[in-house]
């Protein structure tokens, strides 16, 4: 199938983990409710930046191995992916 085509699937995670990472660095603790809904505990601020760094880790992982995606890689990253996205939606 087209859509599963992994470089590209592999350039599109890069390019959205940047955006979250950035978006967690560079946003203030004050406007973090109002851009991401995540209501901050005192220690949150520091928890999203590490967050931050994390997810542009990972855009940066992605983003190395666009060209030859690792079908392993592919599948741990679509794995976090799920998890990632199974913790937003219940919590």
């Amino acid at each position: 199938m087209q859509w599963l085509d992994l470089p590209r699937l592999f350039r599109v995670v890069a390019v959205i983990e940047m955006f979250y990472g950035i978006t967690g660095l560079l946003v203030p603790p004050a406007f973090m409710e109002a851009a991401t809904g995540w209501v901050l505990l005192p220690d949150g601020q520091w928890l999203t930046k590490l967050l931050g760094l994390s997810l542009l880790f990972q855009a940066w992982v992605a983003w190395t191995l666009r060209d030859r995606p690792h079908i392993g890689i592919a599948r741990g990253l679509a794995c976090y992916q799920i998890g990632a996205a199974t913790v937003d939606w219940v919590l």
